[in-house]
C-alpha cells in the first residue's frame, strides 16, 4: 500500500495512513482519506451494467438466429470434434430440425410438446444430405385434452445448415 500525506497537516502517514501520528488526524470510516472507494459505482461501472442488460435482452430476443449463426460458424470452423453443436447431415440432425419447425407450426391453445424417441420416427435419406422424416408429437390442450398430429418433414442439408423443404402436418382422432 502507497504511503499517503495526511490532508490536515501533509505530513507523510505511517503505513495503515488511518491516523496522523504528528497532529492526531482521524479518518472516518467509509471516507476517500481512509483507502476505500467510498461505496460509490463509478460511470463506467453503470456504462457497463447497461451494456450489459441490453446484450443479455438481445440474445434472450434472438436465442435461434444466434443459435443458428453459431451453428453455422462452428461447422465452417471448427473440427468436428471440438464441437458437440456443429450441424452435420444425419438422420439425428434431420430429426431435431423436423421436430423444432412442427413446435414453430402448431396453433391453438396447445401445450407441451411430447415426440416419440428418434427411434420410433421414420427417417429416410433421399438424397445427398436430404432427409424424409415421419412421425408424430402428441400434445394436450389448456384444458389437458391430449391430442396426437403425424408430420410428414422433408429436409435437406446445405451450406452448414438445415433448409425445410416440406412439412405436412395432420392432427388424429383425439385419445385418452
Amino acid at each position: 500500500m502507497a504511503r499517503r500525506s495526511c490532508p490536515n497537516c501533509a505530513r507523510r502517514l505511517p503505513y495503515a495512513g488511518r491516523r496522523c501520528i504528528h497532529c492526531g488526524w482521524v479518518a472516518r470510516p467509509g471516507s476517500r482519506e481512509a483507502g476505500r472507494a467510498g461505496g460509490r459505482i463509478g460511470p463506467w461501472s453503470v456504462t457497463l451494467l447497461i451494456l450489459l442488460a441490453v446484450a443479455v435482452a438481445y440474445a434472450y430476443q434472438n436465442a435461434n438466429r444466434l443459435a443458428d449463426w453459431y451453428a453455422a460458424f462452428a461447422w465452417q470452423h471448427l473440427p468436428p470434434t471440438a464441437s458437440s453443436f456443429a450441424p452435420v447431415p444425419s438422420a439425428s440432425g434431420a430429426y431435431f430440425y423436423c421436430a423444432r419447425e412442427v413446435v414453430h407450426r402448431m396453433k391453438g391453445d396447445l401445450s407441451v410438446e411430447t415426440f416419440p424417441d428418434e427411434g420410433q420416427a421414420h427417417t429416410t435419406t433421399v438424397g445427398e444430405n436430404a432427409f424424409r422424416v415421419e412421425a408424430f408429437v402428441d400434445q394436450a390442450t389448456g384444458d389437458g385434452t391430449p391430442a396426437r398430429f403425424e408430420f410428414t418433414c422433408r429436409v435437406h442439408f446445405d451450406d452448414g445448415r438445415w433448409a425445410l423443404d416440406d412439412l405436412q402436418l395432420q392432427p388424429l382422432a383425439a385419445s385418452r
